[in-house]
């Protein structure tokens, strides 16, 4: 009775309704992040762009208080800052991977660490961004706006379009990235991409559901589907089904044991690929 009365609030609709757009969007980068090996590098760029929105917050909170709102409030500054970072740190990246793979994982350190320093040292200088830091970290789904899935929605179509663009070339990029090179497939430039892509992707998820989530949802669905799949559409889609199952399951957890959402979806998720990994394993002897 209790799941049958929140069931009927508009907040818990929207959150079950969010689940598709969202699992679509984490499936499709994630299965990417998987099979070009990016895991770190998407968790560099989360904590990056995690200081990007801080950035943001921080200076649209400076300008409301010294214009009494009037820039602040027809900019939306977090999501300026969080784009602006996204593609720098994208572009820092792809260069370093080009011309200096020795060095990337120094690179993703540094844009890890620092994300992170800054989020903190903005915190810490405001008197009101500590519940949106918090929400930006480990989010909430119950908050998601129509906006928000409209927003989610045009990334994922926007998404899907490059993937199918791209598609054969991928399937030979992720098998030997080297032949495509050969090949005269553009490889670096779809490298670039599927950053882009990435970045753009935990932008616009970073204020529904949070950096922790993200990570969790880009990385353990696609390596659980990972285990059983032959092809990267069959890839994409057991991960994004993944996906979406966790995210409900999240929330009808949430609302039987009053806990949050976000723990409740890496738990389950977690749990999903260990599972599996046992699984594969048994039957592998």
């Amino acid at each position: 009775m209790l799941l049958l009365s929140y069931l009927s609030e508009p907040f818990v609709q929207r959150a079950l309704i969010a689940a598709f757009p969202i699992g679509l969007l984490a499936g499709m980068i994630g299965t990417l992040i998987i099979a070009r090996r990016m895991i770190y590098i998407s968790g560099s760029l989360s904590h990056a762009i995690f200081g990007g929105i801080a950035l943001g917050l921080f200076i649209e909170e400076s300008l409301i208080n010294l214009t009494a709102g009037g820039i602040a409030m027809s900019l939306n500054f977090p999501l300026l800052g969080a784009f602006l970072i996204a593609f720098l740190s994208a572009l820092l990246i792809s260069f370093f991977a080009t011309y200096h793979p020795a060095k990337q994982d120094i690179l993703l350190s540094f844009l890890w660490s620092l994300g992170i320093a800054a989020g903190i040292i903005f915190l810490a200088k405001s008197n009101t961004l500590k519940t949106n830091l918090s929400t930006l970290l480990f989010g909430d789904l119950f908050l998601i706006t129509t906006t928000d899935i409209l927003l989610i929605s045009i990334i994922v179509i926007l998404t899907t379009l490059l993937i199918a663009y791209y598609y054969s070339y991928l399937k030979i990029i992720f098998i030997d990235a080297t032949y495509a090179t050969l090949k005269n497939i553009p490889a670096r430039k779809i490298y670039f991409l599927i950053l882009l892509a990435t970045a753009t992707a935990i932008v616009t998820l970073a204020q529904a559901i949070g950096i922790t989530m993200i990570i969790a949802l880009f990385s353990l669905s696609s390596a659980t589907a990972a285990l059983s799949s032959r092809t990267l559409l069959q890839m994409i889609l057991i991960s994004i089904l993944l996906n979406v199952a966790y995210l409900w399951l999240g929330i009808i957890i949430s609302i039987l044991l009053n806990i949050p959402i976000t723990p409740a979806v890496i738990i389950l998720s977690g749990t999903g690929y260990l599972i599996s990994e046992i699984v594969v394993h048994v039957r592998g002897n």
